[in-house]
């Protein structure tokens, strides 16, 4: 059984562009992500999913000098792209992750993922029903699962938002959804990066630990608890307000459900 992290990055971010490759305390952010869900526990493989077209060449470029797998699809049919890559690297299990998380914790990871396989879910999350803060989200799902989602979903914010149509219970058929929880509530909690804010305040989390060692969830939840200053500067912004704005635009769009595999660099 093959289980491959994908970790899905786009360089033309609308609310921060070039966020994914500007450094941290002098790591890039997406190498940050990268490395952190690499430790994660029954992960076989970590891979860069970014688009084919001309804006995220830098993705690909920094991947290629950094040694980092990669794989290049559509831009806006994301959902498409992760079949597509599912396929390439005949992934078993395939673990879904955003490049806006630099916090992301491997061991939450490994978590979800011993969830999923004990279980023999078709799809696990921790973020079906919020418990940890936003940025630390996590889906497991099999490959005949996403297939499924690949070859139904015909909307828009369904292409761009991999699994929200398994989310929303739009998907025909039965499936063993499951969700990981926390055993305290952070979920109003934020640690994601979508503004410079956002950058500023998980980078002030990163200098606060010197890069002394892998910074964990439970490290970072003492700290805020302890520093009620540095709490107070976290950004207050509407959790998952891309995704919102998605489906107030959402429409019926064409999409390739072929699943032939373009050529990868």
């Amino acid at each position: 059984m093959k289980v491959i992290a994908m970790v899905q990055a786009r360089f033309n971010s609308s609310r921060m562009p070039g966020k994914v490759l500007q450094k941290m305390c002098g790591i890039p952010m997406l190498k940050r992500v990268v490395d952190r869900v690499a430790q994660a526990q029954f992960v076989d493989d970590v891979i860069v999913l970014t688009s084919d077209q001309e804006s995220d060449d830098p993705i690909a470029d920094f991947c290629q000098r950094d040694g980092i797998d990669f794989y290049r699809g559509p831009l806006n049919d994301v959902l498409g792209r992760y079949w597509l890559a599912a396929q390439y690297y005949q992934a078993d299990q395939i673990i879904r992750i955003t490049a806006d998380c630099p916090l992301i914790d491997a061991g939450v990871i490994g978590s979800v993922i011993e969830m999923h396989l004990q279980q023999k879910n078709d799809y696990t999350s921790n973020c079906l029903e919020y418990s940890l803060p936003d940025g630390l989200d996590c889906e497991v799902f099999n490959y005949e699962t996403l297939e499924q989602l690949a070859q139904q979903a015909d909307k828009l914010s369904w292409r761009e938002h991999v699994t929200l149509m398994l989310r929303q219970g739009s998907l025909k058929g039965d499936y063993k959804v499951a969700c990981w929880k926390s055993t305290e509530d952070y979920s109003g909690w934020r640690l994601t990066v979508d503004y410079p804010q956002d950058f500023s305040f998980v980078e002030e989390i990163y200098q606060r630990f010197d890069n002394s060692h892998y910074v964990t969830l439970s490290d970072v939840i003492t700290l805020l608890n302890n520093d009620s200053d540095l709490r107070n500067k976290m950004p207050v912004i509407e959790l998952n307000e891309g995704m919102n704005e998605s489906m107030k635009n959402d429409n019926q769009v064409e999409v390739e459900k072929d699943g032939t595999v373009p050529e990868i660099n």
